[in-house]
């Protein structure tokens, strides 16, 4: 992992920790694509995005999460602008 990546999933992890659904949603283009392990997602619309991350945050303050970690599988540069990053959390 390039020691640019590393810094932008720290700071979308420090988005979520500030508990700011706005800021993270910043860090991602539309239209934006989520994946897991279950699922995928789709957004064509910030406000979607926003809304979901809110969801989230608020699922995780419940949970009582404080801290993000990204723990990288794999990553493999698609372009000169966009990366595959096989990820947990």
């Amino acid at each position: 992992m390039s020691s640019n990546t590393g810094a932008f999933l720290k700071r979308y992890a420090q988005a979520f920790e500030q508990n700011d659904a706005t800021l993270a949603a910043s860090f991602c283009l539309i239209p934006t694509l989520i994946m897991s392990d279950e699922n995928k997602i789709v957004f064509d619309k910030r406000a979607d995005l926003i809304f979901t991350f809110q969801r989230l945050i608020d699922n995780f303050n419940r949970a009582g999460v404080v801290k993000h970690l990204a723990q990288i599988s794999r990553s493999m540069r698609l372009s000169a602008t966009l990366m595959f990053i096989n990820m947990r959390w």
